[in-house]
């Protein structure tokens, strides 16, 4: 059961992050004036790879840390540690990206798009002028 809420809450945040990307290109376009798309889905992609390393690294230090030993049956307490070294470090995560984004506003980025005019991509950047999308 727990990792029917957990999947649902992992779709969740690959799609927040796909929804976030899309928000961030398109504002950077009508704040700068070109398109740069690439470079936020290479760095998107970077962050991906470099978090999901970052995650093996800390699970395996952390079971190193709680006392986990491969091939051998774990205490009660090792168990106990083990939860914990599951939903600390995940709860507490959850909370700081709640703070990060206690002020993103959608309404407010959907307004900004339809008033701030977009610069023509095509354009060289000497004769580029805003233009409606």
């Amino acid at each position: 059961m727990v990792m029917v809420f957990s999947g649902a809450s992992n779709v969740g945040f690959w799609m927040l992050l796909s929804a976030l990307n899309a928000d961030v290109t398109e504002l950077d376009a009508r704040t700068h004036g070109e398109r740069r798309e690439g470079l936020f889905a290479g760095f998107a992609g970077f962050v991906r790879k470099l978090s999901g390393a970052g995650a093996a690294a800390g699970v395996g230090l952390g079971l190193t840390l709680i006392g986990y030993q491969e091939h051998v049956a774990p205490s009660v307490d090792v168990v106990f540690r083990l939860k914990l070294l599951f939903a600390i470090p995940t709860t507490l995560m959850l909370f700081v990206a709640l703070w990060i984004f206690r002020g993103y506003d959608r309404v407010e980025l959907s307004l900004r798009r339809s008033d701030v005019p977009a610069a023509n991509p095509g354009a060289p950047a000497s004769q580029r002028t805003a233009t409606t999308i």
